[in-house]
C-alpha cells in the first residue's frame, strides 16, 4: 500500500513538472521579466509606429505625433513637419531599453516614482502611446534616476508592477521642440542686397561683389558713419543656418495691417526672399515667401560661365607653354553652354520651389536676435563722424 501511494506520489510530480513545463514552453515571449524588453518587440517592429501621444498629469495630451506618407507630423502644430532624428531616437531608445529590476507594486508608492495615474493634475509622469505595433502600447514614463548612468522608472498603464528601466526615456514636454526647425540656410556670402523697410523708411544694406569685405549701408547722412561694419553685415546673416521657435497656421495668425517690417533679401544669382515681420503677445512673428529673379540669375549664370571660360583658356594656354602638362578637360559651360545655363538655372528654380514649399501657410515664430536684425533702423547702425 505504502509503495503504491509512492509511485502515485511520484506520478503526480511528474505530471506536475510536465505541466509547468508545457505552460512555460507555451507562455508569450513577451512576459514581463528583468532583462527583457520595456517594450517587447518594439525594436523588430520599430518602422510600423505610426503614432506617438504623451500625455501628462490631469490627462492632459502634451504632444500628438503622426506619420503619413510625407512623414512625420505635429498634430497640435496644424500638422507641421516634425524633427525626424528626434522622433527616430525617442523610439529607438524606448526599443533598446529592458526591464532592469521589479520595484514596487504598491499604488501607494508610485507617486515616489513618477509613475502614478495621470487623472491627478500634479502627477508626474508622461504617459507614452504608440499606435501600428500589433496591440497598443501605452507606458508610464516616471523620474529619472542616476543608477549605474542611466535609468528610468516605468510601469505599464494598466498593469500593477513598476520598474526601473535602463536608459533616459523621458520624453520632451515642449511641443515646439519636436518639430522641424530647420526654416532656411541662406549663407551671407550669397546676399548681395538686404532691404527693409520699417515706418515707411527703407534700409539698404549691399555688396557690389561677393568678395567684398562688408556691406555698404546706403544713404548715410552727412556728417556720420557707420558705427560698426560689423553691424551692417549682420543684417546679411538674416537666413543663414534660420531656426524657428513655434510655429502657427498662417491663417490663424496673420500680420497686422500697420507696425509691420517689409525686408526682401536677394542673393547674387537671383534667389529673393521676402519676409513680413511684427510682434504680437511678446512673439516675434514672420512669414516667409521665396521667388526667383530669373534675369538676375541669367546674368550671374552668364558671369560664372565666363569665368570658367577664361580660367579654361588660361589652363589651355599653360598646357601648350609646357608640353609635359596634360591638356585640361574643357568643363561644359564651354562644351555646351546652354545646357550648363539650363541645368543652373534649374538648380536655383528648385531651390526657391522647395523654399515656397517650406514657407507656403504658415507663420513663423523667430528667435529674438534674428527679429533684432529685421527690426534694425539706419540711425542705430549710424555714429557722429569723427
Amino acid at each position: 500500500m505504502q509503495s503504491r501511494l509512492i509511485k502515485l506520489a511520484l506520478v503526480a510530480v511528474v505530471a506536475l513538472l510536465l505541466a509547468l513545463w508545457v505552460v512555460r514552453r507555451d507562455a508569450p515571449t513577451d512576459t514581463l521579466e528583468p532583462g527583457g524588453a520595456l517594450v517587447p518587440g518594439l525594436e523588430e517592429s520599430v518602422n510600423a509606429v505610426d503614432s506617438i501621444r504623451l500625455t501628462g498629469g490631469g490627462d492632459r495630451v502634451i504632444v500628438s505625433l503622426q506619420r503619413g506618407e510625407s512623414g512625420w507630423t505635429v498634430a497640435e502644430r496644424g500638422g507641421h513637419p516634425a524633427d525626424f532624428a528626434k522622433v527616430r531616437r525617442f523610439l529607438l531608445d524606448l526599443a533598446k531599453s529592458k526591464r532592469i529590476e521589479a520595484k514596487t507594486s504598491q499604488p501607494a508608492n508610485f507617486a515616489r516614482l513618477g509613475v502614478e495615474d495621470l487623472a491627478a493634475v500634479d502627477a508626474k509622469g508622461v504617459k507614452v502611446e504608440l499606435g501600428g505595433l500589433g496591440k497598443p502600447v501605452a507606458i508610464i514614463i516616471g523620474t529619472f534616476t542616476g543608477l549605474s548612468g542611466e535609468g528610468t522608472f516605468v510601469r505599464d498603464a494598466d498593469g500593477e508592477q513598476a520598474w526601473l528601466a535602463s536608459g533616459s526615456l523621458i520624453p520632451d514636454r515642449t511641443v515646439a521642440n519636436w518639430l522641424a526647425r530647420e526654416l532656411v540656410d541662406i549663407p551671407s556670402a550669397r546676399i548681395r542686397e538686404v532691404r527693409i523697410v520699417k515706418d515707411g523708411t527703407a534700409l539698404v544694406a549691399s555688396k557690389a561683389a561677393p568678395g567684398d569685405e562688408h556691406y555698404v549701408l546706403a544713404d548715410v547722412p552727412r556728417g556720420r558713419e557707420v558705427a560698426s561694419p560689423f553691424a551692417v553685415d549682420a543684417l546679411a546673416g538674416v537666413l543663414a543656418a534660420l531656426r524657428l521657435d513655434d510655429v502657427s497656421k498662417a491663417e490663424d495668425l496673420a500680420p497686422p495691417d500697420s507696425g509691420r517690417i517689409e525686408a526682401r533679401y536677394t542673393t547674387f544669382d537671383g534667389v529673393v526672399v521676402t519676409v513680413t515681420a511684427w510682434q504680437q503677445d511678446n512673439r516675434n512673428l514672420a512669414r516667409f515667401a521665396a521667388t526667383l529673379d530669373e534675369e538676375a540669375a541669367l546674368a550671374a549664370i552668364a558671369a560664372a560661365q565666363a569665368s570658367e571660360r577664361a580660367a579654361h583658356e588660361a589652363a589651355v594656354a599653360a598646357s601648350k607653354a609646357n608640353e609635359s602638362s596634360p591638356a585640361p578637360e574643357a568643363p561644359p559651360a564651354v562644351t555646351d553652354p546652354a545646357a550648363d545655363r539650363d541645368r543652373r538655372l534649374a538648380v536655383l528654380r528648385a531651390e526657391v520651389e522647395a523654399l515656397q514649399r517650406r514657407f507656403d501657410g504658415w507663420t513663423f515664430h523667430l528667435p529674438a536676435h534674428v527679429y533684432a536684425n529685421i527690426n534694425q533702423t539706419r540711425d542705430a547702425l549710424l555714429k557722429p563722424r569723427d
